[in-house]
Formats: C-alpha cells, sequence, structure tokens
C-alpha cells in the first residue's frame, strides 16, 4: 500500500512540474560570455537566452517617481510604460533575431510580450489594442513550442488577435495536450500517461495536420 502510495505521489508531482514549466517556462540565469559571443555570431539558442536575460533586466528595472505617479493617473501598467519607454527594445531585438531562425520558445515568448502589452496597456483607440492581439497570435502561430498551443487556443475563445471559434479554440486546446503527451513520453511512467491521454492526442494530431 506505501509503495503504491508512493508511486501515485510521484506521478502526480512530475505532471504537475511539467505543467508548470510548460506553461510558464523558467527564469533564466545570467548568461555567460561564450553565450554572448554564440549569439552575436548567430546562434539561435544563445540568442534566445540572451533575449530573456536582458527581459529579465528590464522587469526588474525601477521605474524613478514620476513615470509611477504617471502611471497610477492614467491606469497604464510599469510594463506598458517601460515597454513604450524602450526598456524592453534590446530583449526584443535579440529575441526577434532568434525567431527569424525559428526558434520556438522565441517565438513564443515574443508572442507573450505583445499579449502582455495589449493587456496592459491602456490606449486611446481599441485598434492599437486589436493590433498588438494580432501581433501576439501571429508570433503563437509561428511558434511549435507547446505552451503556445495552450495561447493560442486562448487567442481564438476570447477573440482576442483571432476571430473568435470555439471549434479552433478547441482543436488548438487538444493540439495542446497532443504535444504535452509528447513530451510526457520523456518522463517515467509517460508510457501510461500517454495511453490516458490518447484520445485528445488523436483530434490534436488531425487538427496539426490540416491546419
Amino acid at each position: 500500500m506505501a509503495v503504491r502510495r508512493f508511486i501515485n505521489h510521484s506521478i502526480y508531482l512530475l505532471f504537475v512540474l511539467l505543467i508548470s514549466s510548460v506553461l510558464t517556462g523558467c527564469s533564466p540565469s545570467k548568461p555567460s560570455d561564450e553565450t554572448i559571443s554564440a549569439a552575436q555570431k548567430g546562434d539561435d539558442q544563445a540568442q534566445y537566452e540572451y533575449g530573456m536575460y536582458l527581459w529579465e533586466l528590464a522587469d526588474e528595472a525601477d521605474c524613478d517617481a514620476p513615470p509611477k505617479l504617471f502611471m497610477a493617473a492614467t491606469g497604464t501598467s510599469e510594463f506598458a510604460f517601460k515597454m513604450s519607454a524602450g526598456a524592453y527594445d534590446e530583449a526584443r531585438k535579440w529575441l526577434e533575431k532568434a525567431g527569424d531562425q525559428g526558434h520556438p520558445d522565441a517565438l513564443y515568448q515574443l508572442g507573450i510580450m505583445y499579449h502582455r502589452l495589449a493587456q496592459e496597456y491602456r490606449p486611446d483607440s481599441y485598434s492599437v489594442e486589436d493590433e498588438l492581439y494580432r501581433k501576439s497570435a501571429e508570433y503563437f502561430h509561428k511558434s511549435v513550442a507547446t505552451r503556445a498551443w495552450w495561447r493560442l487556443g486562448n487567442c481564438y475563445l476570447f477573440g482576442k488577435g483571432e476571430k473568435r471559434s470555439l471549434f479552433k479554440a478547441a482543436c488548438c486546446y487538444t493540439g495542446f495536450v497532443f504535444w504535452l503527451g509528447v513530451d510526457i513520453l520523456l518522463l517515467p511512467f509517460g508510457i501510461i500517461l500517454n495511453i490516458l491521454l490518447f484520445p485528445f492526442k488523436i483530434i490534436g494530431y488531425i487538427y496539426h495536420l490540416i491546419f
């Protein structure tokens, strides 16, 4: 009984850890000089890591008092203010370099950047917000990262960046489950979990082939 309980808890923990890493990703550490040099030479993984590090630096940078007062008065978030001020331009540049080479996580993070800006920006015209959502959805489309399927499903479900479609949203969510199942294969007990996810995997695979 104790062994069975341990196995069940282990499977649950592994599944939770995988979901967490897929949806949120990991915080990057400071890149080495070799990584920065490789990024400058065109290595897409190094460009992604360097871009994420610069993004983290921009996130941690504090705004001075006047902008904080401005943000409080206008309802604009700190991220949106710093984005408009160019604080994330360097990070975006390196992520775009990696994205141009098809790096899936770089494309996903660019989608997150524009989605977050659309959510937190307070434009005078909704057309600006709509354009940001469209750009976000475009990056999610280009990315083949597992978590991009989930985000794209949200775009279709809520009609942000894409025309609202419950069918396409459902297809994207099943696509997410399909690729999640592929990722789970790399874990212990992956075969058992994939058998449980098999119906969703089939639907997601069919949608992936069609679209």
